[in-house]
């Protein structure tokens, strides 16, 4: 009978505190995720500058093209230089993920960010958004000077 009690006990308080648990995993996968991301617009800027060439930073299905999907992962890739004998471009790195309740998108319609060979944006502000179950969890935002940084939402909106 205590038996009965203890496992009857135990399965309340484990579906009270799963729904609390789920959100919570979620929230530090979104966070981790917006390290990662960060790290890679980083490390983006540093090989246009040590380089001196375009370098892009893209949503990616197979780790080798570009796509305008950045939930299933990005790609870092350098770029042809205007000048023949200039190397071609490569990819840099890659971050491959399974598609999970975080989603990231692109703000402005822009389904890439590129930095020039002098580290600017190559065009205005530009933010990617990583939503959890629909909601916006935080943003990774890159200036037109270049500068990489991350923020949580204050309030979070809907995506």
């Amino acid at each position: 009978m205590e038996l009965l009690l203890v496992v009857l006990l135990l399965a309340v308080l484990l579906a009270v505190g799963w729904g609390p648990w789920q959100r919570l995993v979620a929230r530090l996968r979104a966070d981790t995720l917006r390290a990662e991301l960060t790290a890679s617009l980083a490390l983006a800027r540093s090989t246009a500058i040590t380089q001196r060439r375009r370098v892009t930073v893209c949503g990616s299905l197979d780790g080798m093209t570009c796509t305008p999907q950045w939930s299933h992962g990005w790609l870092v890739r350098t770029e042809d230089a205007p000048w023949a004998s200039a190397a071609p471009g490569k990819v840099v790195h890659v971050r491959e993920r399974q598609p999970d309740r975080i989603h990231v998108q692109s703000s402005q319609h822009r389904p890439h960010v590129q930095f020039l060979p002098d580290g600017r944006n190559a065009g205005t502000n530009q933010s990617l958004v990583l939503c959890v179950d629909g909601r916006e969890h935080s943003r990774v935002v890159v200036n037109v000077t270049g500068r990489v940084r991350s923020e949580r939402a204050g309030s979070p909106a809907a995506c």
